[in-house]
């Protein structure tokens, strides 16, 4: 939702958060958005501030805050419905997995260890279209400004799975974890 150019009108002095609230209200101007200026890692840490909501979506695209989230609820809010959502590289798909529901199959359980492809061990997910060791990200301005394309197109397909499964758990009628995929 946030492009280049939002960032470069900030001057660097706005969080991601506070970027897309603002661009949020202005846009829908009856919705009030909480932006929390923290690290992601430090908010998942009070995770009593989590009780509140009915179903937690992570769309982070980052694997290890989603390891670290996957671990911090299933210990202590179990039950609690989450959402992970990622969008894969250059249109190839999408995908929503839906966990916490029950105790067996959570976000860590889509990665296995590979050593087929490189010399040393890494995690690749089970789920992905892309073949284990393929990279994707591309730079503009060097290793700080890593990136994957992908279009608007794919994230509207993947934004449009994971509402309509979000409404599905929210009305109970979603009993399982499950994973939910696009491909393109």
């Amino acid at each position: 939702l946030l492009g280049m150019s939002d960032i470069i009108h900030s001057r660097g002095y706005d969080t991601k958060s506070s970027l897309l609230k603002r661009k949020l209200e202005a846009d829908l101007p009856n919705c009030k958005i909480n932006s929390i200026p923290d690290r992601f890692e430090n908010f998942l840490n009070t995770h009593e501030n989590f009780e509140q909501f009915d179903l937690i979506i992570l769309a982070t695209g980052n694997d290890n805050l989603n390891f670290l989230a996957s671990d911090l609820f299933f210990k202590y809010l179990p039950a609690k419905p989450l959402m992970f959502v990622w969008i894969a590289p250059l249109g190839i798909g999408g995908h929503v997995l839906i966990s916490n529901i029950e105790p067996h199959g959570c976000y860590k359980c889509l990665f296995e260890n590979d050593m087929r492809t490189l010399d040393i061990p890494h995690l690749h997910n089970k789920a992905s279209f892309a073949a284990s060791g393929q990279s994707f990200t591309k730079t503009l301005s060097g290793c700080h400004g890593r990136f994957t394309e992908f279009g608007l197109v794919d994230v509207q397909d993947t934004a449009s799975l994971a509402t309509r499964l979000a409404i599905n758990v929210l009305k109970d009628k979603q009993k399982f974890n499950k994973l939910f995929s696009w491909r393109g």
